[in-house]
């Protein structure tokens, strides 16, 4: 078998199955989400070490959703 010849296989996904993934995804990502921050509040951190971790939890998460939209919404145009 030729080294790059699975590299060339034509993968035609719609759209909409794309989309149902992303919302899929973030159901499970609120739910898990919800349960970190419960955590949080009542077992674990303290003070302004639990404001710094949900900032950065809640910018990096956002920063991914956003790239995830982009890179759908831009699947038909690849």
């Amino acid at each position: 078998m030729e080294k790059g010849a699975l590299t060339t296989i034509p993968l035609n996904v719609p759209i909409e199955i794309l989309w149902g993934i992303l919302l899929v995804a973030l159901v499970l990502f609120s739910l898990f989400s919800w349960v970190l921050v419960h955590h949080w509040n009542y077992y674990g951190i303290k003070g302004n070490n639990r404001i710094f971790a949900k900032s950065l939890y809640f910018i990096g998460a956002i920063t991914f959703i956003v790239i995830a939209i982009l890179l759908i919404g831009s699947y038909d145009f690849l």
